[in-house]
């Protein structure tokens, strides 16, 4: 294998390793540039957030919402050969950035992923 081939792929897993976590905190700032502009946290249905003044953004982690489940694929075939023992650690971020998906839209208090996904 090249070496610039080896560089892609560990770029490819580290990339796919952050990226639910970086889609979640991109949701966060989202709900709390939103939570400013209103004035209370928002629920769901309540405001839509499509009509909120920062559109582009919306439609910016709409469309990343729909790379999650690829993610996983993308991660697990670049994490097929398992050689790369220093990046080991990326397992346990990629898994920790899927809970906390899931534990937000759960969390009735919390669910700001809920409320961007309405």
């Amino acid at each position: 294998m090249s070496r610039h081939s080896e560089i892609l792929r560990k770029s490819i897993l580290v990339s796919s390793a952050f990226y639910p976590a970086a889609w979640l905190a991109g949701v966060f700032i989202f709900t709390l540039q939103s939570w400013v502009y209103l004035g209370y946290w928002p629920r769901p249905s309540h405001p839509d957030p499509k009509n909120l003044l920062t559109e582009s953004f919306h439609n910016f982690l709409f469309v990343g919402f729909f790379l999650l489940v690829p993610s996983i694929f993308i991660y697990l075939i670049a994490a097929w050969n398992r050689k790369y023992t220093d990046l080991k650690h990326l397992k346990k971020i990629h898994f920790v950035g899927w809970i906390a998906i899931i534990v937000f839209l759960i969390i009735p208090k919390f669910n700001f992923v809920a409320w961007f996904l309405d």
